[in-house]
């Protein structure tokens, strides 16, 4: 690398080790505009995953897409300069994170799907902000729960509810086994994202974490995809390889960056309220993809949803 290119990669890896100015501090337009950001992208997996699922089985799909993912992070890592952290505490973390935060949610919830409709699973994926905040309550001193938090939660499940349906609500209980899946894959996230709040330290990039996360969880799924799924016959093409490239490189490699971004920001609680948005923004995609009406309670759900974030920084 030449020196040219290493002095202009510097500051793009130095810019991505420690975002943790911010932290502390109430959110800006910038966190709100990532916290957006990065719910579009995961509201637009759906049709992703939708297009994946056609050509190959579910578990072949996820190899794949962490296989993409943690080759866009190896190119960022080469790019930008920055360097996988070699001390035994952060790659303790990485493996954590990639199990916790990857491969168990992303069984958990494929298993619970089976049984259970999309809906149901949007509103149980709801109790995210709820275990995130609970936990950080007691294992961050910065990021405390407060009475403005749990009514920021009360808006935004309101909302989640109110887009989904209230109908839904009648089959809770139903398929219990499944819909404690789902709840555990909501508390695996949450308890991740208290996780890489509390194990990041200024001199250790957030690409370097990211790109070992993504790697440990490529090569544990890809040996777990050969035992489910068995070798693949035949590898997809056209729309659908370009549907599981995107996700694995943007809607998980390039997003996993920005959730680096958002929680060494503002800390976890900010970031799992993302949860009451990305079902609203999967529907906002399929109208604007497919020319599907959005349904009048849809707005007044992303109201709520809104007034929820608002109240829950109440300070």
């Amino acid at each position: 690398m030449s020196d040219t290119h290493q002095s202009r990669a510097a500051p793009v890896a130095e810019a991505v080790k420690s975002p943790m100015s911010g932290a502390g501090s109430g959110p800006g337009l910038v966190d709100y505009g990532l916290l957006l950001f990065l719910a579009s992208l995961w509201g637009a997996s759906f049709i992703l995953i939708k297009t994946g699922v056609e050509a190959v089985a579910p578990a072949t799909m996820t190899a794949m897409r962490l296989v993409f993912a943690a080759a866009a992070m190896w190119f960022a890592l080469a790019v930008t300069g920055a360097r996988l952290p070699v001390d035994v505490r952060s790659w303790r973390f990485i493996i954590i994170v990639a199990l916790l935060g990857t491969l168990l949610p992303f069984f958990l919830i494929s298993w619970g799907q089976q049984d259970i409709p999309t809906g149901m699973t949007a509103i149980l994926m709801g109790v995210m902000p709820l275990t995130t905040m609970l936990i950080a309550h007691y294992a961050l001193g910065d990021d405390r729960l407060t009475r403005w938090k749990a009514c920021g939660i009360a808006f935004g499940f309101a909302g989640l509810v109110t887009l989904i349906g209230p109908s839904v609500l009648s089959k809770l209980g139903d398929q219990v086994w499944s819909q404690l899946a789902i709840m555990g894959a909501a508390t695996c996230y949450g308890a991740s994202a208290v996780l890489m709040r509390r194990m990041m330290a200024p001199h250790v990039s957030q690409i370097g974490l990211a790109t070992g996360i993504m790697s440990v969880a490529a090569v544990v799924m890809v040996a777990l995809a050969w035992t489910i799924d068995g070798a693949p016959v035949a590898m997809p093409t056209g729309t659908p390889l370009w549907a599981i490239a995107c996700l694995g490189i943007v809607q998980t490699g390039f997003a996993q960056i920005i959730l680096f971004q958002l929680v060494a920001r503002q800390g976890p609680s900010f970031f799992s309220q993302i949860n009451f948005l990305v079902p609203f923004l999967g529907v906002a995609w399929g109208a604007a993809i497919f020319g599907e009406r959005l349904p009048v309670s849809s707005f007044a759900a992303l109201a709520l949803i809104l007034a929820g974030l608002a109240v829950s920084r109440h300070r």
